[in-house]
């Protein structure tokens, strides 16, 4: 006579079904943060981005009409961020016009932070308009 253990692995399965799926609900959950983080970071480079070419352009008008204000320069970078709802945390402006910014975001678990810089770090030198090769009068080219 067969004597049955019955009962002993009734249910076992429906735990190892509910731990598989609860492994990877926190697995989604986990990706979903690190997504988030990385499209953060990736506005806010974005966003760094326009800040230092919009600061760079204010700043070739402030040296072209003889002013090196750096407080107009910054503040149209800290515009651009305000318009974009994430914090200027640093604005360095050279000489030459060069800028540098540095723009905060915040995600789930702190913030983030980009670098962008923009200007011309050789005012002095000038764009030339490509043109063909100009040829020699013995018929080379030069």
């Amino acid at each position: 006579m067969m004597l049955r253990n019955a009962g002993s692995d009734r249910g076992s399965g429906t735990l190892l079904a509910l731990g598989v799926l609860g492994a990877v609900a926190l697995a989604a959950m986990l990706l979903a943060g690190v997504a988030g983080a990385v499209a953060a970071h990736g506005r806010a480079q974005g966003v760094a981005d326009l800040a230092a070419l919009g600061a760079a352009y204010q700043a070739r008008d402030a040296r072209a009409m003889g002013d090196g204000g750096t407080s107009t320069v910054c503040t149209a970078a800290s515009e651009v961020a305000v318009a974009n709802s994430v914090m200027l945390s640093e604005c360095v402006v050279t000489m030459t016009g060069v800028v540098t910014v540095a723009i905060q975001a915040q995600v789930l678990a702190g913030s983030t932070t980009a670098w962008a810089r923009a200007g011309n770090d050789r005012p002095e030198q000038v764009v030339r308009e490509l043109a063909p090769p100009t040829r020699k009068p013995d018929g080379g080219s030069g």
